[in-house]
């Protein structure tokens, strides 16, 4: 099983790099048109593929890996990388049968000092930490270690499901590539506001829009705010420090996911709201 998804990767990355390099110089030198629309929109997936396939392929990846558990006193500390954003040791543990194993740690923790009574449990192919729950010399428990590494594929996750929707919805908007490739295009606003004013009928009908759209503004700004302060308010119980912060790697890693996809319709009501804040000021200066 494990060589089949070695297999997967090394196929999927040959298929996207093709992809990206064909239709990159598809959307570099064709004009205006369909073609280049339809390009330009299988260039970027591709490339927003690595960021989703990627992590999810890994997951899958250690999912096959045998894990195992034991009880052991920290013998050794070897600090490969003591930077905090790539922090890298390797632990040898005495066990309690009187063998000796190896972990790597890429997470710093206080924990790793030698004579630290502790539990892990870890991948055994790999060696990768994924537990440890700490003891003191009566044997009470007073810490935990946890790996952070699903965070930063979830963020990876997100990010790339970004990208997709962002590619799908360029397309949608301008299917034949003529936006970016018309020099002679802008976007405009909606309204010119320099115009000559108009007449009592038209400031209604932009004063009805206006009063429309912010109400819609609004309704989605407010489920999305609502519903980002309450994933974040589920994750906060998880940390460190906090009662449930063992089962982060469970619980805590799928509350965080959700916090982070729920992070990016919060970014773009939050972004809108204040784009139309500007507008509707705007439009008031009809009246004037």
């Amino acid at each position: 099983m494990l060589s089949i998804y070695r297999y997967l990767l090394v196929a999927f990355v040959c298929a996207a790099s093709v992809l990206i390099l064909r239709y990159g110089y598809v959307a570099s030198t064709e004009s205006t048109g369909s073609k280049k629309a339809r390009a330009i929109l299988v260039a970027t997936l591709a490339f927003a593929s690595f960021f989703v396939v990627l992590p999810l392929w890994w997951i899958g990846y250690e999912s096959q890996l045998p894990v195992f558990e034991f009880d052991g006193v920290v013998e050794s500390v070897h600090v490969e990388n003591s930077s905090s954003k790539h922090f890298s040791a390797e632990l040898s543990i005495l066990t309690s049968s009187g063998g000796s194993i190896t972990i790597h740690v890429s997470d710093r923790s206080r924990g790793w000092i030698r004579g630290q009574h502790l539990r892990v449990r870890y991948y055994g192919d790999t060696g990768e930490l994924i537990h440890a729950l700490f003891f003191d010399a009566n044997g009470n428990e007073e810490g935990v270690a946890n790996r952070t590494s699903s965070m930063t594929r979830a963020l990876s996750v997100v990010l790339g499901l970004f990208l997709i929707g962002g590619a799908l919805f360029r397309y949608k908007r301008d299917p034949e590539a003529e936006i970016e490739s018309d020099g002679d295009q802008t976007m405009g606003p909606l309204y010119d506001f320099d115009q000559p004013q108009l007449n009592q009928e038209g400031q209604k009908q932009i004063q009805a829009h206006t009063d429309k759209v912010m109400a819609r503004q609004k309704k989605w700004a407010t489920i999305a705010t609502g519903s980002f302060i309450a994933s974040c308010a589920a994750v906060w119980p998880f940390l460190a420090g906090y009662p449930l912060h063992r089962y982060w790697d469970t619980l805590g890693i799928f509350f965080l996911f959700v916090a982070m996809v729920l992070l990016v319709p919060f970014a773009i009501s939050l972004g809108w709201g204040i784009s139309f804040f500007f507008y509707a000021r705007g439009a008031k200066k009809i009246d004037t």
